[in-house]
């Protein structure tokens, strides 16, 4: 391929990487990322002449001010600081592309590139972050090597190149050239990368992070989930319920050889306590922190060793609160690092049973529960306030109590008034469960629920219930969680989605809270889609749960659990071979199995690391070898002459080094030979020759003569005698 091709190809894929960086969480989307796409591949239609129309550079540095002055009065104006910083690195990156003349325009956007890569650690920690990180340290030792060697071009054929000089003949003539750069060329200067990552990743493993996590400057917004919020509207226009976004990944303790596709778990997350007209909102009441005892904290009970059901990976949500299944007792959270110390975090208790957090951690919220499956329900005692807050009811329900009191007419409890209501919106075939919400229009939209439509989704059916039995004087509560989970191969957990948003009721009875769902059973799990794309879904989403878990959340604690590990194993090892030095001598028991089972996930994981990078070096050197092997095929005279200039330089400067003349590395072989001039060296002429042979030989397309062989190596090897 031509050099110049080559080297557009590689700019314009390094530019387009540093741009996408910046369309991270809405940075640079819709019609501006639209647009920003068709102006760079307008920008490569660009060359010369054009290029050296002094019109036409004069219109690119006018417009970058220009620019640079609308986005300070539309930040005068009010305008985001963060969104005008991204638009105008965009345009900035789009100028060069479209006024690249010399290798110093081609480095600007290399520089460009790495700036935005920056501002996408601010815009994202999610996978596709990674994304473009692997992209740019595989493709920018490509661009800063073509740059270079496109300098070194410029110096020796037109140096000193003016803004609105055409080109040379010669210059145009060696940047045609196509043996200067091809495959082999890449894959060795991508090996240039391997070091630098893996430099990249011991610094990673090997220092803490003390705040957040590597990279984890992105915005503390929650995402937003239909159903939760700091309350809920009945009523209006469309459909619900079809977001397959996964908010909530549930790790099993334990998962049996078949896991099943989908489960019925039902996470509880906040409840509401005031109603006015089809309006659930929150009392405000005075919540209490709640304190770690023994690495947990204690909802009902301490926990027990076989009480350990799911690990939470609970994506950073709207409102800050914990999900738990049912006959949870208690759950634990990894502490959180402030002035390099581990920290308990702070967890919260309302009056409705909800656990919050205090201090926005990381994208991705990561607690273990346990639960009780046998625990009998929790008993409480209500205060008169909490109790009357729980029968609390707007004016005009006349119609709700008295089909609530209709339905309930044969019941004589509490409790069987509560599972007749229950029966009645649930499994009584008068009522239908859809995803459409019924239109209120000005009416109350709980009287068009039970009286017009009888259909709706499960806030409807919740909220008929909860007010239902505030109407003959049971104490409710109207509650929202998720319902479902579906499994995912990949990860090996239950994902719970955003459409998993579920309401049920709480009726306090007899002392306790109690669980009513009277939404009828035609609402399913929420699943992804099936087919290829379903299983590259899932695929991807394991993927991005793996980067947040190890990656994003990758700080002290970890590192403290993997010394630890190390240090665990290390005693285990010199208790084993102590005395007999075998590996079965006694003494060596230890930790017992479950200590051999820590021990042996460890090295589990620190094997299957080390054989991951024994892999990569090895494919990575049969790739080398290939394609070394294969220069001696097509054009082996061409590519031979250009080894033999390679060589004949190389001997020169071995000549010139021992007599004190050495090139410095930022000093091309030009500028070397006027330094030697300058300076009156006796060996300035045999190294012009010698160069002069060399660059024709290496850049452009004459080998070096038959004739001028023995000639030039005299030379090369003795440039401190003068030429015969």
């Amino acid at each position: 391929m031509r050099f110049r091709l080559l080297h557009k190809i590689v700019t314009y894929v390094i530019a387009s990487i540093g741009l996408f960086a910046l369309t991270f969480e809405g940075g640079l989307g819709g019609l501006r990322a639209l647009v920003m796409a068709l102006v760079v591949i307008a920008t490569w239609f660009a060359e010369e002449p054009l290029l050296s129309t002094r019109g036409y550079r004069v219109f690119w540095n006018r417009a970058v001010v220009g620019v640079f002055a609308v986005q300070a009065f539309r930040a005068f104006a009010g305008a985001s600081l963060l969104d005008l910083g991204i638009e105008y690195a965009a345009f900035l990156q789009v100028s060069r592309l479209a006024y690249r003349r010399t290798a110093n325009e081609y480095q600007q956007v290399t520089i460009l590139a790495f700036l935005d890569l920056i501002a996408a650690t601010v815009l994202s920690t999610g996978l596709d972050y990674a994304v473009v990180f692997l992209g740019f340290v595989i493709v920018v030792p490509w661009m800063l090597a073509l740059t270079h060697l496109r300098r070194e071009m410029e110096e020796q054929y037109q140096p000193g190149r003016a803004h609105d000089e055409p080109m040379t003949r010669d210059l145009a003539r060696a940047l045609e050239n196509d043996h200067v750069a091809g495959a082999g060329f890449l894959f060795g200067t991508t090996l240039l990368a391997v070091p630098l990552f893996l430099t990249t990743a011991i610094f990673f493993f090997a220092f803490p992070r003390v705040g957040k996590g590597f990279f984890t400057l992105g915005s503390d917004r929650g995402e937003r989930v239909t159903g939760f919020g700091s309350n809920i509207q009945l009523g209006g226009f469309g459909v619900i319920r079809d977001d397959p976004t996964v908010v909530l990944r549930a790790v099993p303790a334990t998962l049996p050889d078949s896991p099943p596709t989908s489960i019925e778990l039902r996470l509880r997350g906040t409840s509401f306590d005031h109603y006015d007209h089809g309006l659930w909102s929150r009392s405000s009441s005075s919540a209490h922190q709640i304190y770690p005892e023994r690495g947990s904290y204690v909802l009902v009970r301490p926990p027990r060793p076989d009480d350990r059901a799911y690990r939470i990976l609970l994506s950073s949500l709207d409102e800050p609160v914990l999900f738990f299944p049912q006959g949870t007792v208690a759950f634990g959270a990894p502490a959180r690092i402030k002035n390099a110390r581990a920290m308990p975090r702070r967890f919260i208790r309302d009056l409705g049973g909800e656990v919050r957090y205090v201090e926005r951690p990381s994208p991705v919220i990561q607690y273990d529960v346990y639960v009780d499956p046998s625990r009998p329900p929790v008993y409480a005692t209500l205060s008169a306030r909490e109790y009357a807050l729980y029968l609390q009811l707007p004016k005009g329900q006349e119609k709700v109590a008295a089909l609530a009191a209709e339905v309930t007419a044969s019941a004589q409890t509490p409790e069987a008034k509560a599972a007749a209501l229950e029966s009645y919106l649930a499994r009584s075939g008068k009522f239908k469960y859809t995803l459409h919400q019924p239109d209120a229009e000005d009416e109350d939209p709980l009287d068009v629920f039970l009286f017009k439509v009888k259909a709706g989704h499960c806030e409807y059916f919740s909220s008929a219930m909860t007010v239902m039995l505030r109407t003959i004087g049971v104490p409710a509560r109207n509650v929202a969680g998720f319902l479902g989970a579906t499994y995912n191969p990949y990860g090996r957990y239950y994902a719970v989605r955003n459409g998993d948003a579920h309401s049920w009721v709480e009726a306090y009875i007899d002392g306790a809270w109690r669980t009513y769902d009277p939404t009828p059973s035609g609402r399913a799990v929420m699943a992804s889609e099936g087919g290829l794309f379903g299983a590259i879904s899932e695929l991807v989403d394991a993927l991005r749960t793996r980067w947040d878990t190890d990656v994003v959340q990758f700080d002290l604690n970890t590192q403290m659990r993997w010394a630890r590990g190390l240090r665990d194993w290390m005693q285990r090892w010199r208790e084993q071979h102590r005395g007999s030095g075998l590996a079965g001598a006694p003494g060596g028991s230890g930790g017992g199995a479950d200590h051999d089972a820590a021990t042996r996930a460890w090295m589990q994981t620190l094997g299957g690391g080390a054989l991951a990078v024994l892999l990569l070096g090895l494919v990575l050197f049969g790739a080398w070898w290939l394609l070394r092997g294969r220069r001696g095929g097509r054009g082996e005279d061409l590519d031979g002459s250009r080894r033999e200039a390679i060589a004949l330089y190389r001997t020169l400067e071995r000549s010139l080094r021992r007599a004190g003349h050495p090139r410095p590395p930022g000093r091309t072989p030009s500028e070397h030979v006027d330094a030697l001039r300058q300076s009156g060296a006796a060996e300035a002429e045999p190294t012009r020759e010698v160069t002069e042979a060399y660059l024709e030989a290496r850049f452009g397309d004459a080998p070096i003569p038959p004739e001028r062989r023995a000639h030039l190596q005299r030379l090369a090897r003795h440039p401190e005698r003068p030429a015969r």
